[in-house]
């Protein structure tokens, strides 16, 4: 059904709560399951599009020259409902605002009830808030959002010379805004709604940035909804690679709204965009990749994610390609040891290498007259690889591991530490330095280089190689991929003042892959 343009108050029609959402633009294409299912609830959709077709939606345009609302932009009329509610929805009793991008997976009434319930039965009118888990000051978001062109310099400028008049502390919290809950009827919450959408106009077009501040200033603490953005919402629904199809005004790929097939969705829609499909155990492999990729932009903040997107695939010497994090100069450094951070956390508890690989390396090592008493393992994750290394060694043998994410120090003989770094004190001191996550380097020259640097004479340095370590394996969470010989010619030019390879071994499998070892030497 379709109410026509918006004139003032609706009136209920199915009951006395409203789910919204909102479609203006061409930014993104219009997901009708924002809303949810339908039920003894109304369900709306406010638009610029004359022609929107929302089944089982009442659909109200909005158009510049809004009695009242004379000169707004249409990104500006696109907050309006978003951010001022009581303009339009007023006379309902709760009001549930869900992004374009989102879904709405609790019925509303089970929502309502939930929050009635834990406030004794009669929650105060008011917003209803999730507080962000990745992110939480006003100041570096406005930071960002300059950095990704989402504010002008005198946006900026402007929020700024705001957040310092008030004296907004930095940390103090932001608020999600991909679902925004009210209860109706708080003529408080309608004065900071007015001044949200005005300050939305006037300071800063960034909704979310601004709305601490403004319930700082005006002294206005709203409620918290006491459960996660996921309890009761599903978000994103679709992926970058579809939003940017639309936006070339390509096809979509079947099934594009459904986020239980999103990682096979954004694979097709890649696929679509020039890539080569794939068949059998790659194309398997493939769907797997990128549902990991999908998880690990879960992980992300909105601007991260957009870094991520800028990458770009770098094809090198020696039979290598390494992803490059950030669009151009510099290594985004900042970014790289959140995503690997996140994609550790993400596999935190898979054990890559068998036990018995590193049992075949010990005998190796053995069998060659030495009696290691110090090594190191690069990106141990849970730290079995050194366990394992002690163990098989010998009492004497003293080796630690290192990983970049902040979950090392729960594991045993693990520190903290980025294996692109060498400590001053491991130079030269090394009987071992071994790893099966060097695909996870940025730099991987200056990685092994540092690696080499830190044997002792006759050290061993010992990586892993297979299937998943070859160029076509590149991506954001593995950066540098390169093929065995292209290892063995890195390591050798890089090692030729130090040692070189002098074999490279099979060392058992991995679920049934073959690991091979690639051993560098240094000279006695």
């Amino acid at each position: 059904m379709t109410d026509g343009l918006a004139t003032g108050e609706m009136r209920p029609e199915r009951g006395r709560i409203a789910v919204y959402s909102c479609y203006f633009g061409q930014y993104e294409p219009f997901h009708g399951g924002a809303v949810g299912p339908e039920g003894d609830w109304d369900r709306i959709v406010f638009t610029d599009h004359a022609d929107l077709e929302a089944p089982g939606c009442r659909v109200v345009r909005l158009e510049a020259g809004l009695q009242g609302f004379e000169g707004l932009t249409p990104k500006h009329l696109s907050r309006l409902p978003k951010l001022w509610p009581e303009r339009f929805l007023a006379a309902y009793d709760w009001v549930i605002y869900v992004d374009n991008r989102a879904r709405l997976d609790l019925s509303p009434v089970a929502l309502v009830a939930r929050l009635e319930a834990a406030r004794g039965g009669a929650a105060p009118a008011g917003r209803y808030l999730v507080r962000h888990q990745k992110r939480g000051c006003s100041w570096r978001e406005a930071q960002v959002c300059l950095r990704q062109q989402k504010l002008d310099d005198a946006e900026y400028k402007r929020l700024r010379a705001w957040f310092a008049q008030a004296g907004l502390p930095r940390n103090d919290g932001l608020f999600v805004n991909t679902a925004l809950v009210q209860k109706m009827g708080s003529e408080a919450t309608a004065r900071l709604n007015a001044a949200w959408f005005r300050a939305f106009v006037e300071i800063a077009g960034r909704d979310q940035v601004l709305l601490p501040n403004l319930i700082r200033v005006m002294d206005l603490p709203q409620p918290e909804i006491g459960m996660p953005l996921s309890d009761f919402v599903t978000w994103p629904v679709f992926g970058f690679q579809v939003r940017n199809r639309f936006q070339k005004g390509l096809p979509l790929p079947e099934g594009w709204d459904d986020p239980d097939r999103k990682a096979q969705v954004e694979l097709a829609a890649a696929l679509m965009d020039g890539d080569t499909p794939a068949s059998g155990r790659k194309q398997e492999v493939q769907v797997q990749d990128f549902k990991r990729k999908q998880k690990l932009e879960d992980r992300l903040a909105e601007e991260e994610a957009r870094r991520l997107a800028e990458g770009q695939v770098i094809v090198g010497e020696d039979d290598m390609k390494l992803y490059r994090y950030g669009a151009e100069g510099e290594v985004d450094l900042d970014l790289y040891r959140k995503v690997q951070t996140e994609a550790n956390k993400l596999k935190i508890k898979n054990q890559f290498v068998p036990e018995d690989h590193i049992a075949i390396l010990s005998r190796y090592i053995l069998d060659k007259g030495a009696l290691p008493v110090s090594g190191i393992c690069h990106g141990t994750r849970r730290g079995n690889e050194q366990m394992w290394f002690r163990q098989y060694l010998g009492p004497q043998a003293e080796v630690f591991g290192t990983e970049i994410s902040d979950t090392a120090t729960e594991f045993p003989h693990t520190i903290q530490w980025d294996f692109h770094e060498v400590d001053p004190e491991w130079v030269g001191a090394m009987d071992l330095v071994y790893s099966n996550s060097w695909d996870h380097a940025h730099d991987p020259e200056r990685a092994f280089a540092g690696w080499i640097s830190c044997l002792k004479p006759g050290g061993f340095l010992m990586l892993d190689h297979g299937w998943n370590y070859l160029p076509d394996r590149v991506s954001p969470m593995d950066p540098f991929g390169i093929s065995e010989a292209g290892l063995v010619k890195m390591l050798n030019r890089l090692g030729a003042d130090k040692g070189s390879v002098v074999e490279v071994i099979d060392g058992g499998a991995h679920k049934k892959h073959p690991i091979r070892t690639v051993i560098f030497r240094a000279r006695a």
